[in-house]
C-alpha cells in the first residue's frame, strides 16, 4: 500500500456517504459550514471534524475513513508489470492525485482514455490521432478501484 494519494478534503464526504455513515445532505451541510467558518476567518476544520461535531458520524467512523483515505491498494500483479518500465518509480502513487493524467469516464478495460497528459516521457502513454491513452496497469487499476 502507498500513502499520500488521496486527501481528506477530496474524498472524505464521498466515502462517508458510500459507507452509509452520512447522507449527501449531511455532507453538503458540513461543507457549507466549513465554507462559512473559513469566510468568517475561523480556524479551518475538516469535513470529518464538522460531521463529528454535528453528531452525524462517530470519531471511530471518522478514523476509519481517514485510514482508508491514507492508503491506496494496488495489486502486486499490476506493480510487477510496471516496475521495470516506469521511469518515474510509480510516483503517481505517492505524490498525489494531481500527478496522474486525468482519465475520461469509461468502462474499465486495459486501455485508459485520457483527458490530457501530465508527462510526455511516460513509456505507457500512447496517442492515436488527437487522443491520448494510458496502458499502464497501475494507472488503469487506480481508475478501476478509485475512479481516479
Amino acid at each position: 500500500m502507498e500513502r499520500g494519494f488521496f486527501t481528506e478534503e477530496s474524498r472524505f464526504g464521498d466515502i462517508a456517504i458510500a459507507k452509509g455513515y452520512a447522507s449527501s445532505n449531511q455532507v453538503m451541510d458540513s461543507l457549507l459550514a466549513q465554507i462559512a467558518e473559513d469566510a468568517e476567518g475561523m480556524p479551518h476544520r475538516s469535513v470529518g471534524e464538522i460531521l463529528c461535531e454535528m453528531g452525524v458520524i462517530t470519531s471511530d467512523q471518522a478514523f476509519e475513513i481517514l485510514n482508508e483515505l491514507a492508503c491506496v491498494e494496488i495489486s502486486d500483479e499490476a506493480r510487477n508489470k510496471v516496475a521495470a518500465s516506469c521511469s518515474h518509480n510509480l510516483c503517481c502513487l505517492s505524490l498525489g492525485q494531481d500527478q496522474v493524467c486525468p482519465a475520461k469516464k469509461h468502462r474499465p478495460r486495459q486501455i485508459l482514455p485520457l483527458q490530457s497528459r501530465k508527462r510526455a516521457d511516460c513509456p505507457f502513454l500512447k496517442s492515436y490521432k488527437d487522443a491520448w491513452f494510458c496502458i499502464c496497469p497501475v494507472r488503469v487499476e487506480l481508475y478501476e478501484r478509485y475512479g481516479v
